[in-house]
């Protein structure tokens, strides 16, 4: 069933982190981390899915999270079973096994703490509640969990972890639940206070640094209060990535353990990509040299890496506040969203630079209008605004449908939302 309404789950818990389960392509499944430091009940994997026939967000599992709040949390592109968890002020990555009887590839059953019952009763008595209150769901964060996570292994550092990302692998779908060799060696990058960039092996059920790499030199340490840096993988081109520190975005290539410089023999790395600081980077999932920045100064930016002097594109008047996180729709480069402490998120077309322009639109490299309520014929403009009660620090897509996407604000109430159906035809048609 398509529907454009949203369908809303809260928490009741703190939470800054969301990411889609990736290597499940049949269900719409997400993971958010709890990250309520007095309460460390609260400290949680929350597992939830999306039931399309009563658009319903419901909840199948909430497991502790032993090393404490949650940071950032990267699900596996390769194992529903395995995820990345970063815990606040910790020098260390854990790899998190998730129960299999609570991954399981069905949506027939629905787990809960004492339980097993049917999706469709689970689901109708979410509905009925709905029914009850239109405006969200709720969850008591300390009445019930499923399961236990499994530790499998640590990926520390001398220094505060910052951030962590995982390679984009193409999804073998005939191998087992929990195959750790589906990885390929060194998929996993890491991030920490001193800025170094470690590549980790896991393929062999053990992690093992094959390398590290410096982000930058001691005068690029020093941060702006709030920006946190971030390191983000290549799509296009494999032993490439990008690390965001203060202001500046530098490109590095794992091979040679040295900056990318351009035909010129100069380094492209963007020194001032955001007046105040930089909060995050996206690559484009499919046009090269197309990067995605988001900022303290309340806008996002577009560039072309070949060329770094100044933006391709600037997106503005989406927020009035820090724009926290930026994230490429990985299947329709024409789509983007931005978050905000604002207590905002944005749905962004971006046609004219993507790697599909919509034929029936004017696709002129004008940068965004600080008006984005004008006409919805422009290529470039804002297709849906949705505000919470607090902050937005992350959203994500589904990885197993392409128009939807999963906003959290920061008082844990979670918002599940379809593209509106007249941009999913401009782009199909």
């Amino acid at each position: 069933m398509f529907t454009n309404q949203s369908a809303e789950l809260s928490l009741n818990a703190p939470c800054k982190s969301v990411t889609a389960v990736k290597a499940d392509r049949l269900e719409s499944r997400f993971l958010l981390g709890g990250c309520c430091i007095p309460d460390d009940s609260a400290n949680r994997i929350h597992v939830v899915r999306y039931h399309s026939d009563v658009n319903v967000v419901g909840l199948d599992a909430s497991l502790h999270h032993p090393t404490g709040p949650i940071e950032r949390l990267v699900a596996s592109p390769n194992d529903r079973t395995l995820v990345l968890t970063l815990a606040e002020r910790s020098n260390a990555v854990t790899l998190y096994r998730l129960p299999n009887s609570v991954m399981e590839n069905s949506n027939d059953l629905m787990m809960d703490s004492e339980t097993t019952t049917s999706a469709t009763d689970y689901a109708t008595s979410y509905s009925d509640s709905y029914r009850q209150d239109s405006s969200h769901h709720t969850y008591d964060s300390g009445s019930s969990s499923s399961g236990v996570l499994e530790s499998k292994v640590a990926l520390e550092s001398d220094a505060q972890m910052l951030d962590m990302t995982w390679r984009a692998n193409s999804m073998d779908l005939d191998d087992p639940p929990g195959m750790l060799a589906s990885s390929t060696p060194g998929d996993v990058l890491t991030l920490d206070a001193a800025g170094n960039v470690q590549q980790w092996d896991l393929s062999m059920g053990m992690a093992e640094s094959m390398h590290a790499i410096s982000a930058g030199d001691n005068n690029t340490k020093t941060l702006p209060v709030g920006c946190i840096p971030r390191v983000v993988w290549d799509p296009h081109h494999g032993s490439q990535l990008a690390v965001s520190w203060g202001r500046a975005v530098q490109f590095l290539d794992l091979r040679t353990a040295i900056g990318i410089a351009d035909d010129f023999g100069k380094g492209m790395n963007m020194t001032r990509a955001h007046r105040y600081g930089v909060t995050d980077v996206d690559y484009n999932p499919n046009k090269p040299f197309t990067l995605a920045t988001s900022g303290l100064d309340g806008v996002v930016q577009f560039w072309d890496t070949r060329n770094t002097r100044r933006p391709i594109m600037t997106a503005r008047g989406g927020h009035s506040h820090y724009a926290w996180q930026v994230s490429y729709n990985p299947f329709h480069d024409q789509l983007l969203l931005s978050t905000g402490t604002d207590a905002i998120a944005n749905l962004w077309r971006v046609s004219s630079i993507s790697s599909a322009p919509l034929l029936t639109l004017e696709a002129e490299n004008n940068p965004m209008p600080d008006d984005t309520m004008e006409s919805s014929d422009a290529p470039n403009v804002r297709v849906a605004r949705h505000e919470a009660s607090e902050s937005i620090y992350a959203a994500t897509w589904s990885a197993a449908d392409a128009w939807m996407y999963m906003t959290v604000a920061y008082d844990g109430r979670l918002a599940l939302h379809h593209v509106p159906s007249k941009e999913k035809y401009k782009i199909l048609l």
